[in-house]
């Protein structure tokens, strides 16, 4: 573990673990310095996100009391470039690959997480869209993570790959997964049947008994309402659905922008627990 400096009243501290296929793991820890934490949140983002980056949901987690952990994803930040990142989602199986291997980080994360005084073993999950997709795989398979938000999660990577495909036709440079396979009816099926066991639609039930707060917005471009619904419906109680007035980031400036996040917070104070909220 390394000095990482500070932002506000954040220590954040550089720390570093080996995955169990012997990679080296880059995450950041960020603790609250004005509070004694009262648990923790392992926050993953979008596509390409780094863990340095969502200064303001580290910032958020602080005024509950929580410390927030964020990794590097496979083939992203210090674990590889742009390009690198593009080139594993060309084709499903290093898509798969990618996924699954990032998995198996954040699972080991949660055993070094398990370790610090500042969880109490108390630790919830949030992920947005791929964030959101590396979670429900991983709170589908690890118990021990005591609630989960996953905000703009698409029900399949079959539909991940047409929504991308079509995504990029209105905003350039977009990462389009499995190239060519929206317009090549052998190519994507080929795809759905190499990523299809790992649809989020296949694991979000299994984070039961576990609460599961869910968001999506009614103008996503990418996650369709009709998947949204289609995912809240594969999620066993306790879950909490919320539609907000927006796309695809949902703590994007917007009318409901401060919804979102009010329910977020209302949400991890009450399952984990955090005195003064309800």
């Amino acid at each position: 573990m390394a000095d990482g400096g500070r932002d506000g009243s954040l220590r954040l501290d550089e720390v570093t673990y080996t995955s169990a296929d012997g990679q080296t793991v880059p995450a950041l820890f960020a603790v609250p310095t004005g509070r004694r934490p009262r648990g923790c949140i392992m926050y993953q983002g979008g596509f390409g996100q780094t863990r340095d980056q969502a200064p303001d949901v580290r910032n958020g987690a602080a005024t509950l009391g929580l410390a927030t952990f964020t990794i590097d994803p496979r083939h992203i930040g210090a674990r590889g470039g742009v390009d690198q990142a593009l080139a594993a989602i060309k084709k499903p199986e290093t898509l798969l690959s990618m996924v699954l291997g990032t998995v198996a980080d954040l699972r080991m994360g949660l055993d070094y997480l398990q370790s610090r005084p500042e969880c109490h073993n108390n630790v919830a999950y949030l992920g947005t869209s791929y964030g959101a997709v590396l979670g429900a795989l991983f709170a589908g398979q690890d118990p021990r993570l005591k609630a989960v938000v996953l905000t703009s999660l698409g029900a399949t990577f079959k539909q991940g790959i047409l929504a991308t495909g079509a995504a990029v036709k209105q905003i350039p440079n977009f990462p389009v997964m499995v190239p060519g396979a929206a317009s090549d009816p052998a190519l994507l099926a080929h795809a759905a049947s190499v990523l299809g066991p790992y649809d989020p639609v296949k694991w979000v039930g299994k984070i039961a008994p576990r609460p599961v707060l869910l968001i999506n917005g009614r103008f996503d471009p990418i996650v369709t309402p009709i998947e949204a619904l289609e995912v809240a419906a594969a999620t066993r109680d306790p879950k909490t659905v919320v539609y907000f007035d927006g796309g695809h980031d949902p703590f994007a400036p917007g009318p409901d922008q401060q919804r979102v996040s009010s329910e977020v917070a209302k949400f991890l104070s009450a399952e984990l627990g955090l005195p003064g909220r309800s």
